[in-house]
């Protein structure tokens, strides 16, 4: 499995620099964006993870290496409560993504996008409980179109497996796909130097097949609704959800209720170079 990991990274970091290569330099820049978020509860594909309803910060950087489609993301979280009951949940996220889109400007135009993730717990001994995820997402921007916007389809799917094949802890291997749809509501922006502002909808619906020993089925729906509040580079981003969770009343459910939180992020955006 290291094997894997190291021949993954090495074809993307390649990838990265050959397509970064083919660009004039004085014509590419590595973008960074650097966030801080700060969720009423961590939610992740349907777990309440830190499972006492606690709060989390979570920060992250990304880097869009030169205007190529690849982009290397550090993400982190961390509970504002109860940190002795989670500490071993503390969690750094390593992610090297490639996005590209076919037919721009066509009804049928698709982007697409390819991933892999290591995710990471610093506080578990070596790498038991250490993830992998090898992923893949395409939707379809223009073709629902409906006054200056347009409904987005899209889908993602991944596969997990334990990052050590010696530890009986993670995700024992398995899939997972998510449906969604998306709408951006173009408004008047409330800052004068903001160009556009959009209220985005979303609504989706996710499947399970054996990862962390579910079974394999429908497991939960989420609905949300966003928004950013942009300024010279920073963003203010306050969002809300719902999630609708199937069978919560089984033993082997996703999650036992129902779940409502909330998210206020602040990010700053730059180039180099």
């Amino acid at each position: 499995m290291k094997k894997q990991i190291l021949m993954v990274l090495c074809i993307t970091a390649l990838g990265a620099v050959t397509a970064s290569a083919q660009q004039p330099w004085e014509e590419a820049d590595l973008g960074i964006t650097l966030d801080g978020t700060f969720a009423g509860k961590y939610m992740w594909r349907g777990f309440d993870v830190y499972y006492n309803d606690d709060p989390a910060f979570q920060p992250s950087i990304n880097f869009d290496i030169f205007d190529s489609g690849f982009s290397f993301n550090v993400w982190g979280s961390t509970a504002l409560d109860n940190r002795d009951d989670h500490e071993e949940l503390d969690e750094v996220d390593y992610t090297l993504a490639y996005g590209f889109t076919l037919f721009p400007d066509d009804p049928y135009a698709m982007e697409v996008s390819l991933n892999f993730i290591y995710y990471a717990y610093p506080q578990l001994h070596g790498t038991s409980g250490d993830v992998l995820e090898l992923g893949g997402g395409i939707s379809m921007p223009n073709l629902f179109p409906i006054g200056e916007s347009a409904i987005v389809p899209s889908y993602y799917g991944a596969w997990l497996h334990e990052a050590d094949e010696d530890e009986e802890i993670g995700p024992l291997g398995g899939g997972y796909h998510k449906i969604a749809l998306g709408y951006d509501w173009l408004v008047p922006a409330l800052i004068a130097e903001q160009e556009t502002q959009a209220i985005s909808f979303t609504a989706d619906i996710h499947y399970t097949d054996g990862y962390f020993d579910l079974d394999a089925d429908f497991t939960h729906s989420t609905v949300g609704v966003s928004t950013s509040f942009e300024y010279k580079g920073f963003a203010v981003s306050p969002a809300v959800n719902y999630q609708f969770t199937f069978d919560d009343d089984d033993e082997n459910a996703i999650n036992d209720e129902d779940e409502f939180w909330a998210t206020l992020s602040v990010s700053y955006s730059f180039n180099l170079f």
